[in-house]
C-alpha cells in the first residue's frame, strides 16, 4: 500500500509567510506615516474645528447667552480645541477685565478713547459687548483739553454732567473704531471726519480686517460656511490655521467670530523618525522572526501529528490517536481524525467478523449442500424399497401365484404402503413445523403427557425389559399440546429404541424461573462429536446402513427441533456416565 508522503517543509514554509506578512505589514505602516500622516492630522483637525465652530455659532445665535455666558463657553471651546476665539473681537482674556476703551474720532480726526467699566458698558448695550464699526447714540462733552466725557450712550445714562464754560457738548449716532481691554495695545481703524457737532464715522464692513466679503472669499478657503486659511510660520516651522464666520442674529445685527488654531509640526517629527526607521527596521524583523518562528511551530507541530496519525491510518493501522486538544479548527481536525480511525477500525472489525461469518455460512452451505444431497439419497432409498418390494409382489400375484401364498403377498403390500404413508405423513408434518407456523397456545399438565407417552410404549419397554423412573417437579406448562405430545412420544421411544436392556430410563423434571426443564435419560453407547451435531437432521440415523430392521424414518427427533424451534425452547442431547442424555424446556406460563 503506498504511504503519504510527509511535507517536512511545512515549518519552513509557514515562518517565511509569516515573516513576510509581518514585514509587509510594518513597512505599510512606515509608509502611510511618511505619506498620509501629515495631510490626515491636518485635514481632520481642520474639519473637527469647522463643526465646533458651527455648534458654537447655533448655539450662540439660539440660545442669546449673556456675556458671562459667552466667556464660559468661550473657555470651552478653547480648551476642546486647542485654539483660540474671539466674538466681534473679544476674547475670553479680555471678557475677564473689568474696563474697557471705547475709540471714537470726530470731525477735527482727533481720536478720543472713553474709559467705560464693563458693567456700565454692558447696560448701554442691552447685556450685550459692542462690536466694531456698531453705531450707537452718544452725548458727550469735550473739554479744551480735548478730553471726551461721555454722558450718555444709547438709552443708558451714565453721568449728570451739564454744559458749563470751557465744554463742548456733542450729540448724535457714533460710530465703534475699535473695543479694547486697557491692558491691550489700541488698534485704531480708520473713519471719515464728522461735520457739524455730530459724532460721524464711516460704515461698518461684513467681517474684521477686510473690506467685503468678496475678498474674503478671494483669500480664504470656504467649507461648510466657515472660511478657513493655512500660514506658514517658517520662523518657528508650525502652520496657522485662521478661520472666520459671520452670523446674521435675529435682531439684524452681524457677529462675527474669528478662530486661530497651530498644526502640530507632523511632518518635522516624521523627518526625525525617519532618521530612525533603520533601527526600527531591524527591531521589526528581530521581532518578526520571533514571532513568526513561534507561529509557525505552534501551528506546524500539530499538524506534523495529525500527518504521523493520518500516516498510520493509511497503513491500516488505527490503534495511534492524535493526542492534541484545542478549540480551534486542529482542534476539530485532530478529534475527527480520532473518530475516522475508529470508525473505521470498527468497519475492519466488522469486515473482518463478516468475512468470518461469510467463512462460516459458506462452509454451512456446503454443509446443507450436502444434507441437501443426503435427503435426496435417502428420500430414494427410503422410497426405492418399500416400491420395489411392492412392485414384486405385485408381478407375483399378476403372474399367477398360488391361491395361499396371495393373502400374504398382499399383506406385504399393504405393510410397505402403511410404511411409505407414515413417511409422507412424518415429512408433511416436519415441513408444516419448519414453516414456524404455531398453532394456538394453552395451558397444560405436562406430567399427564409423559405418562400417556409410556403407557402407548409399554409393549416395547416390556420387550425390552426396561424400566421408567419418573422424579422431580413438573407442573403446568404453556403451548401448543399436541405438538409438545409429540415432542415427548418421539423422544421418550427414541429412549427406548437406544436403551440397552434390562436398564432404567430416569425422566427428571426441574422448575427454574418460570420454566419446566425436562430431562430423558437412558443407558447405552455415548454419542460421537459428529452424532451430536447431526442428530437433529433430516434422515440421520445412527445405523449408516439404513437398515429397515432399526425402524423409524429418521425424521423423529428433526420434528423434534422443529417444535421446539417453534417454541422459542431450549433443548439439546449430551453424553451421561454410561448413557446419553435429551433435554428440552417450555415455559409455565404466557407471561
Amino acid at each position: 500500500m503506498k504511504k503519504i508522503k510527509k511535507t517536512k517543509s511545512i515549518v519552513f514554509k509557514m515562518f517565511i509567510i509569516t515573516f513576510v506578512s509581518v514585514m509587509s505589514l510594518i513597512t505599510v505602516i512606515f509608509l502611510v506615516q511618511s505619506l498620509f500622516i501629515n495631510k490626515y492630522y491636518s485635514t481632520k483637525k481642520i474639519d473637527n474645528i469647522i463643526k465646533n465652530i458651527n455648534s458654537f455659532s447655533k448655539q450662540y445665535k439660539k440660545e442669546k447667552w449673556s456675556f458671562d455666558e459667552l466667556a464660559r463657553q468661550i473657555n470651552k471651546f478653547e480648551g476642546n480645541n486647542n485654539a483660540t476665539l474671539t466674538v466681534n473681537g473679544l476674547s475670553y482674556s479680555d471678557m475677564q477685565n473689568e474696563e474697557y476703551i471705547l475709540t471714537l474720532q470726530l470731525t477735527n480726526s482727533n481720536y478720543y478713547d472713553i474709559y467705560i467699566p464693563k458693567e456700565d458698558l454692558l447696560k448701554a448695550f442691552d447685556g450685550e459687548m459692542p462690536t466694531k464699526y456698531q453705531k450707537f447714540y452718544l452725548e458727550a462733552v469735550i473739554s479744551g483739553t480735548e478730553i471726551l466725557t461721555p454722558i450718555k450712550i444709547n438709552d443708558y445714562q451714565l453721568y449728570d454732567i451739564l454744559a458749563e464754560e470751557g465744554y463742548i457738548l456733542l450729540k448724535g449716532n457714533a460710530t465703534l473704531i475699535n473695543i479694547s481691554n486697557v491692558m491691550d495695545n489700541i488698534t485704531i481703524a480708520t473713519a471719515t471726519a464728522a461735520t457739524g457737532s455730530d459724532i460721524q464715522v464711516a460704515d461698518g464692513v461684513n467681517v474684521i480686517g477686510f473690506a467685503n466679503t468678496e475678498d474674503l472669499t478671494l483669500q480664504y478657503n470656504k467649507k461648510d460656511d466657515v472660511y478657513y486659511l493655512i500660514n506658514e510660520m517658517p520662523f518657528i516651522n508650525v502652520k496657522q490655521v485662521n478661520f472666520v464666520k459671520t452670523i446674521d442674529m435675529d435682531n439684524g445685527k452681524e457677529t462675527s467670530i474669528n478662530a486661530t488654531a497651530s498644526l502640530q509640526p507632523v511632518g518635522e517629527v516624521m523627518s526625525i523618525l525617519s532618521d530612525y526607521y533603520i533601527i526600527f527596521y531591524i527591531l521589526a524583523i528581530v521581532i518578526s522572526l520571533v514571532i513568526a518562528w513561534i507561529y509557525s511551530k505552534s501551528i506546524s507541530n500539530p499538524l506534523l501529528k495529525l500527518t504521523k496519525v493520518a500516516d498510520k491510518m493509511a497503513g491500516m493501522d488505527f490503534s495511534v490517536k492524535s493526542t492534541h486538544s484545542s478549540d480551534d479548527e486542529l482542534g476539530v481536525l485532530s478529534n475527527s481524525l480520532n473518530i475516522l480511525s475508529t470508525n473505521l477500525d470498527e468497519a475492519l472489525t466488522d469486515v473482518k467478523e463478516a468475512n468470518k461469518q461469510l467463512v462460516i455460512d459458506m462452509e454451512k452451505e456446503k454443509q446443507q449442500e450436502k444434507v441437501r444431497r443426503e435427503f435426496v439419497a435417502n428420500i430414494s432409498h427410503e422410497l426405492k424399497t418399500p416400491l420395489g418390494i411392492i412392485k414384486g409382489f405385485a408381478e407375483g400375484i399378476k403372474d399367477g401365484i398360488k391361491k395361499e401364498k396371495t393373502d400374504y403377498y398382499l399383506e406385504v403390500i399393504l405393510d410397505e404402503i402403511e410404511k411409505m404413508n407414515t413417511l409422507i405423513l412424518d415429512m408433511l408434518e416436519l415441513s408444516k413445523f419448519e414453516t414456524g407456523k404455531i398453532e394456538d397456545k394453552e395451558e397444560f399438565d405436562i406430567i399427564k403427557l409423559i405418562n400417556k407417552a409410556v403407557t402407548l410404549l409399554e409393549i416395547p419397554i416390556r420387550d425390552k425389559q426396561l424400566k421408567i423412573d419418573i422424579k422431580g417437579d413438573f407442573t403446568n406448562v404453556y403451548g401448543v399440546k399436541f405438538q409438545i405430545d409429540q415432542v415427548i412420544m418421539n423422544l421418550i421411544s427414541n429412549a427406548v429404541k437406544y436403551c440397552t436392556n434390562n436398564t432404567t430410563i430416569i425422566i427428571t423434571g426441574e422448575i427454574i424461573d418460570h420454566t419446566n426443564y425436562i430431562y430423558i435419560y437412558n443407558e447405552g453407547n455415548s454419542l460421537t462429536k459428529e452424532e451430536l451435531e447431526s442428530i437433529w437432521l433430516r434422515f440421520y440415523k445412527i445405523d449408516k446402513s439404513h437398515n429397515r430392521q432399526s425402524g423409524g424414518t429418521g425424521l423423529g427427533l428433526a420434528i423434534v427441533k422443529a417444535i421446539l424451534d417453534g417454541h422459542g425452547s431450549d433443548y439439546g442431547v449430551i453424553n451421561k456416565q454410561n448413557g446419553v442424555e435429551f433435554y428440552f424446556n417450555i415455559k409455565t406460563s404466557a407471561f
